[in-house]
């Protein structure tokens, strides 16, 4: 597979089931507490897809990162040499970035929302003390209020949780 699949989602699935990397749950799995469940049962292991998410429409995808021979695998590299790919990769898109294809009959175009609804969003509560549900590993890009520049953060070390 060479990077440039990488950045297509279902490429990277069939990658990771060919190499008995993907586990698919096919029940319903409910994201309040169990989803948690579900995925501290695997955490470590193989990659999870819960492909019914109670009340919601998407499925979730669970420990894409949490297992570095089941990545070098989808890397096409030997484990001890996965830091140094990924870092290749990232200089490499910082010193030559790569203008965007823009292809407005694309997959992304399929779906178009007129008002934005998160709570339609299959966000899992994790544990009996949290609040609600929280975001725990995303990519988050909001516009700064006063500048209107786009500041995209990794939500790695913060969570965004959905009230109301």
């Amino acid at each position: 597979m060479s990077r440039h699949h990488l950045i297509d989602l279902n490429a990277c699935l069939e990658r990771l089931a060919a190499n008995g990397d993907l586990v698919r749950v096919r029940s319903e799995v409910d994201p309040v507490h169990e989803l948690a469940g579900v995925a501290y049962r695997f955490e470590g292991k193989e990659v999870v897809l819960c492909e019914r998410v109670k009340g919601h429409p998407f499925p979730v995808l669970v420990g894409l990162y949490w297992n570095r021979a089941a990545l070098a695998r989808l890397f096409g590299c030997a484990t001890a040499q996965l830091p140094f790919v990924v870092a290749d990769a990232v200089q490499e898109w910082q010193t030559r970035p790569i203008e965007p294809e823009v292809d407005d009959n694309g997959p992304a175009n399929e779906v178009v929302e007129e008002e934005v609804d998160l709570s339609r969003l299959p966000i899992p509560t994790h544990a009996l003390g949290d609040g609600g549900p929280y975001i725990d590993s995303a990519v988050v890009i909001a516009r700064d209020p006063d500048t209107g520049v786009p500041t995209p953060r990794f939500t790695g070390r913060w969570s965004p949780g959905l009230t109301g």
